[in-house]
Order: structure tokens, then sequence, then C-alpha cells
């Protein structure tokens, strides 16, 4: 999994201001119109067997089960016309929503 530059100012960004967090958690969840989604959340401790990605002190947790979705992907941080967001773009996924945040493999 790897974090372009825009990606990791924002997690830092946002891990600065929340005192709790220690990293944001990334997984995948069964849902969205696609059939899967993306879920960001903030984290405050470390499970078994989470995968830890520290990108110049933007520290991001995967769960297994997910890492093994994601581990090609690459994060980043854009901000348009939309809006800001992060976008996730991972080579496996065969079919995706408009807003990127819902997919199939």
């Amino acid at each position: 999994m790897n974090l372009t530059t825009e990606a990791e100012n924002q997690i830092k960004k946002l891990l600065t201001e929340n005192d709790d967090a220690i990293a944001i958690r990334i997984g995948i969840i069964g849902g969205g119109c696609s059939g899967f989604s993306y879920a960001f959340t903030f984290a405050d401790m470390i499970e078994d067997g989470d995968v830890v990605v520290n990108d110049h002190d933007a520290i991001v947790i995967v769960d297994p089960l997910s890492y093994q979705y994601l581990q090609d992907a690459e994060i980043d941080y854009v901000k348009n016309i939309e809006g800001e967001r992060f976008v996730i773009n991972n080579p496996i996924v065969s079919n995706q929503c408009g807003c990127g945040m819902s997919f199939s493999i």
C-alpha cells in the first residue's frame, strides 16, 4: 500500500487534530452500490494481526482481511470542484461507482 504526499499530509493533519487517535484505520466493508465500500475511521489502538503502514509519520492501520485487497492500492487525497476526499486507486477493482468509494472485484 502506498500513500501519496497529499494523503500523507492530510493523515498527519487529521491525527494532529484528534488527540485520541494514533492512526487512520482503512477497511473494506460489504455494501455500497457496487458491493464493497472503503471505511475510514480513527484508530486508538493496534489490534492483533493489523498491518501498520507508516509513511513519514502518516500512520495507517489495516486489518488483515482488508489488507489482502488493499496491499497494492495507492491512497491519495484530492481537492477539486466536488470537494475534498481520500481516493483509493486499487488495481484489483473490476468495477466502481462514480464516487469511487464503492467497488467490486
